[in-house]
C-alpha cells in the first residue's frame, strides 16, 4: 500500500511568454469546463506565482462595483484550481512523473487556447495579440495612444521592457478654460470697455446666472478650441454650427435659448438679434418644445386641515409656530421662498384691516425700474 504526501508548492516553470499569458487569463477568467478540470489537477508553474490573487478588504468590497467583484471571484477560482496540490505515491517512476509533467503543460496551452478562442470575438481580427501589456514591447518600435487611465501602465511597460516607440496623448482643451468670469471679463476688454469699469459690468450679473452661463461658455469655449476658430469671433454661421451641435446632443429650446443668451453676452448684442439664429431657435422650439415646468397641482386643503390641528398657537413649540406662519404666507401670498425669506420685522406695518410687508431687498423678479413686492394680507377677526 503506497503512503501519499503533498508535493512541492509549484511545478515546472514553463515559456516566459507562455506564463505572462496564463496570469493574464487568471486575471480575467476561465471557461467554466476548464476552470473545473484545472481544479482537479495541477500546481502553479514556479513562474507564474501572480496567479495567485490577494483577498480584498471588506472596505474594498463595500467600494468596488459589482463587476470588479465578480472578477475577482473568478480570479479566486482560478487560483483555488490552481493551489489544489495533487497527491502523488512514492512509488511513481520518472516516467511517470515526466508524463505528468508533460500533461500538466498541455493543459496549460489547451487553458491559454480556449480563452483565447472565447475572447477573439469581442477582439479585432486583424489584431496581433488580445493585450499588448502581456507581451513583451522590448522587440517592437509601437505607436501608441493609451486612454488617460492607462498611461502609467502604459510607461510602467515601456520602463521594464526598455521598450522603443511613440506615445501619443492628446490634451483635454476643457483644463485650459478659464471660468466664466474671466473669459467675459476678456470679451469686455476686446470690447473697448475701460479696465475699472469691468467689475461693475460683472457685478450685473447674479450668482445663478453665472452657473447657468458658465456651462454654455465652457462648451463654447471647447468647441472653438477644437475646430480651430477664433473664441472671439462674431460669426452666425460658427453659432448655428455649435447650436446644432447641442440640439443632436439632446439639448432643448431652454437649453439653447441660454446658450443664446450667454453667447450674446460674451460676444454682442448681434448674436441675439441675428435673423438666422432667431429661425434656428424658432424651429428648436416646434421640433422640441419646452414642457411646463410643473404640469400638476396639488390639493392645499391636505395641508390647511393639518395645519388646522396645531392648535392652539400658544400651545406649539417654536419651530411648529415656525413652519405653520412660513407655510401659510406661502399659500396667502403665492411668492417663492425667497421672497419670504427677506421679511424683516422693521418692514412690517400693522394697520386696522390689514397688514403690509415691504421687500426691499433684492430679488429673482427684481429689475431696474420696477417696484419691489408688497405683500398685503387681510385681517380677519
Amino acid at each position: 500500500m503506497h503512503t501519499l504526501h503533498l508535493v512541492r508548492s509549484y511545478g515546472e516553470d514553463i515559456q516566459l511568454d507562455r506564463a505572462s499569458h496564463l496570469q493574464h487569463i487568471a486575471r480575467m477568467g476561465l471557461p467554466k469546463e476548464v476552470r473545473k478540470e484545472l481544479m482537479d489537477k495541477y500546481l502553479p508553474p514556479e513562474n507564474c506565482t501572480l496567479i495567485e490573487a490577494p483577498i480584498l478588504n471588506p472596505e474594498v468590497v463595500a467600494a468596488v462595483s459589482e463587476a470588479v467583484l465578480k472578477r475577482d471571484k473568478a480570479t479566486k477560482v482560478f487560483k483555488l484550481a490552481w493551489s489544489s496540490p495533487e497527491p502523488q505515491a512514492e512509488g511513481d517512476s520518472e516516467n511517470e512523473t515526466a508524463c505528468r509533467q508533460g500533461s500538466h503543460r498541455q493543459t496549460i496551452e489547451a487553458a491559454i487556447a480556449s480563452f483565447e478562442i472565447s475572447q477573439q470575438q469581442s477582439t479585432d481580427p486583424d489584431a496581433f495579440t488580445i493585450d499588448a501589456f502581456t507581451i513583451s514591447w522590448s522587440n517592437f518600435y509601437f505607436y501608441s495612444f493609451p486612454p488617460f487611465t492607462v498611461i502609467l501602465k502604459a510607461l510602467r511597460k515601456i520602463i521594464n521592457d526598455r521598450a522603443k516607440g511613440i506615445m501619443v496623448q492628446s490634451r483635454d482643451v476643457s483644463e485650459d478654460y478659464p471660468g466664466c468670469r474671466n473669459l467675459i471679463r476678456t470679451a469686455l476688454l476686446k470690447r473697448n470697455v475701460p479696465q475699472s469699469s469691468i467689475h461693475i459690468m460683472l457685478a450685473s450679473l447674479s450668482h445663478n446666472s453665472i452657473k447657468q452661463y458658465d456651462t454654455c461658455l465652457r462648451k463654447w469655449f471647447i468647441f472653438c478650441k477644437k475646430n480651430h476658430i477664433n473664441l472671439h469671433l462674431k460669426s452666425a454661421s460658427n453659432v448655428i454650427t455649435f447650436l446644432t451641435q447641442l440640439y443632436e446632443a439632446g439639448a432643448g429650446y431652454g437649453t439653447l435659448n441660454s446658450c443664446r443668451s450667454a453667447l450674446s453676452l460674451f460676444l454682442g448684442q448681434e448674436i441675439a438679434d441675428d435673423d438666422l439664429i432667431k429661425r434656428f431657435l424658432k424651429g428648436t422650439f416646434r421640433l422640441r418644445p419646452p414642457l411646463p415646468k410643473y404640469n400638476i397641482t396639488w390639493d392645499t386643503s391636505m395641508v390647511l386641515n393639518s395645519l388646522a390641528d396645531w392648535y392652539p398657537n400658544d400651545a406649539l413649540s417654536l419651530e411648529k409656530l415656525s413652519k405653520k406662519l412660513a407655510t401659510l404666507l406661502a399659500l396667502t401670498t403665492a411668492h417663492r421662498l425667497q421672497t419670504i425669506s427677506k421679511i424683516n420685522i422693521k418692514n412690517i406695518e400693522i394697520y386696522s384691516n390689514e397688514i403690509h410687508i415691504k421687500i426691499p431687498d433684492l430679488i429673482k423678479s427684481s429689475r431696474p425700474g420696477s417696484t419691489q413686492p408688497l405683500l398685503i394680507l387681510p385681517i380677519f377677526l
